[in-house]
């Protein structure tokens, strides 16, 4: 079945296009395009991008030539102003429609530079060539160049070779530095976060947005008695805020992240005499276990019973609910949910107001640009 209409808005899957009663998904059209478009799949409400009848004003010449092959980027072909706007608009979608926000706050956005900002890259071979991963499929698309990486990346994309014996690795480069999986240096020490990273665990794409990200999650937090930090990876939250707060409780289901997060809060100054890292409380446990454990009663950490702030820095699948039950009995004053995906963010606002907080602001960080995912940093008072 083949329709026409205007694309209203944006999704997670591509440009809203109504036709009848029912919203199409349309991927790689533009807000304000009036296109021509063949439904795909009715019961998902997909379709695809048969022609331009009418091109939006917001429509632009993407700058990648493997855009649309490459699974990478998905919103080259819209302006970055209407990419922000409609970034916006997701979010607070989300958290008026699922999450059932009534006052709505201002929700604020941190813009990235469109392109050249990803420090973080993973590549793939298939025997015939490296590059990328095709938009939902197993088949590589050979690249010898990515407009949204930083210099010193893109300088490693045009030679890059798979480690011997593998087919995928991860690259993490800044200024003239460079980390790669499987080769000689897989670790590197990020000035400004003062932390250690390393190639073969998570770690933000975006340095610079990154750095914003702490920052404002350190004003945010301020100083305490007891933070804890959750989901908390290699540390990069926790060594930012370490020095404001008596004693810290961490917790990481991936052991080799939470051994470089005790590694990177080590010699950190607090109290005469003290040290950051023999004032934390380390737990190489999923958050679910970790609220099991709690209960109980087998990890006897002293500082379980009050958290004067906890931040916490969820997979896409958001926060599980013994967590959100646990702030809620702990009444934790001040939470700071950082997410990468808003669905799960609204969601999670819900259980988190129901239960006697408030929310009282959102903050959007442009991660990835030219892209749909969205970060979110959401302060939630008690």
């Amino acid at each position: 079945m083949v329709f026409e209409g205007r694309v209203e808005s944006l999704s997670f899957s591509g440009g809203v296009v109504r036709f009848g009663q029912q919203a199409f998904f349309v991927p790689f059209a533009c807000p304000g395009d009036v296109v021509r478009a063949e439904v795909t799949d009715e019961k998902k409400h997909k379709a695809r991008l048969v022609d331009i009848i009418e091109a939006s004003e917001d429509r632009v010449e993407p700058r990648c030539p493997l855009f649309g092959k490459c699974g990478g980027c998905t919103l080259q072909h819209i302006g970055y102003e209407r990419q922000a706007a409609e970034k916006k608009k997701i979010v607070a979608d989300s958290l008026g429609r699922i999450g059932g926000v009534e006052a709505m706050p201002d929700i604020g956005f941190v813009p990235s530079p469109p392109y050249g900002y990803r420090n973080r890259v993973e590549l793939h071979t298939d025997g015939e060539g490296t590059g990328f991963k095709a938009a939902k499929s197993a088949k590589v698309v050979p690249a010898r160049d990515c407009p949204a990486a930083v210099p010193v990346v893109r300088d490693f994309i045009k030679h890059a070779d798979c480690p011997h014996g593998r087919r995928r690795f991860t690259v993490y480069g800044f200024d003239d530095r460079i980390a790669v999986e499987g080769g000689d240096t897989e670790r590197l020490f990020v000035p400004g976060l003062e932390i250690t990273m390393d190639v073969r665990l998570f770690f933000q794409s975006n340095l610079e947005a990154q750095k914003t990200l702490v920052a404002d999650v350190a004003a945010l937090a301020g100083k305490g008695g007891v933070l804890a930090d959750i989901y908390c990876g290699v540390g990069a939250f926790a060594r930012s805020l370490a020095a404001g707060f008596g004693a810290l409780v961490l917790v990481e289901e991936n052991p080799g992240a939470i051994a470089l997060a005790r590694e990177n809060l080590r010699g950190i100054p607090s109290l005469p005499g003290d040290r950051a890292d023999n004032r934390a409380d380390y737990y190489a446990l999923s958050a679910e276990r970790y609220c099991a454990a709690l209960q109980q009663n087998t990890k006897n950490a002293h500082n379980a019973g009050h958290w004067d702030v906890a931040v916490v820095d969820p997979p896409r699948e958001g926060l599980c609910v013994p967590l959100i039950d646990l702030f809620i009995r702990l009444k934790t004053a001040v939470l700071i949910y950082v997410s990468c995906n808003p669905a799960t963010l609204a969601r999670d606002t819900q259980r988190l107001c129901a239960g006697g907080y408030r929310l009282e602001s959102v903050t959007c960080y442009d991660f990835y640009p030219q892209t749909t995912h969205i970060e979110c940093a959401a302060l939630f008072r008690y």
